[in-house]
């Protein structure tokens, strides 16, 4: 297909649209968009969503000395994106939120809340503020 025949196709596709309020239109895409197996994008067209996960919040954050490929951004920031992506998903009734970081009980931790041997246990890790912590990227 042709750069022209695509041009085409989405003038007539808007056109239709048009008809239509936004609310309407966002949901037929969304629909479609569900239909292709791309259920991610059809909640977040959906919901008329504009995700605050994208390029341009990580070009914003490149380190402006040193290694101008890489950068730093903080976690929570792009946790947050993923809670509001994972929350638009009308089949989860429970909201998911990412409060803190966690890591496997040792034996005697276990023991002391009484859990049973051969499972792993997990607690919150105390040690680590998932407010506080950064990860680095880099671009090429």
């Amino acid at each position: 297909m042709i750069e022209q025949d695509i041009e085409d196709i989405k003038e007539q596709i808007n056109s239709v649209l048009d008809t239509l309020n936004r609310k309407t239109a966002l949901k037929i895409i969304g629909e479609i968009l569900e239909e292709y197996d791309l259920k991610t994008a059809s909640n977040i067209v959906k919901a008329d969503c504009d995700v605050m996960l994208h390029k341009q919040m990580f070009e914003e954050n490149f380190y402006s000395e040193g290694n101008e490929e890489a950068g730093f951004i903080r976690l929570k920031e792009i946790l947050d994106a993923v809670e509001e992506i994972i929350n638009l998903d009308d089949y989860i009734s429970d909201n998911i939120h990412f409060e803190y970081f966690v890591k496997p009980m040792t034996d005697e931790e276990a023991e002391d809340e009484g859990h049973s041997d051969g499972v792993e246990w997990w607690t919150k890790d105390e040690s680590i503020d998932i407010d506080k912590v950064y990860i680095q990227f880099e671009g090429n």
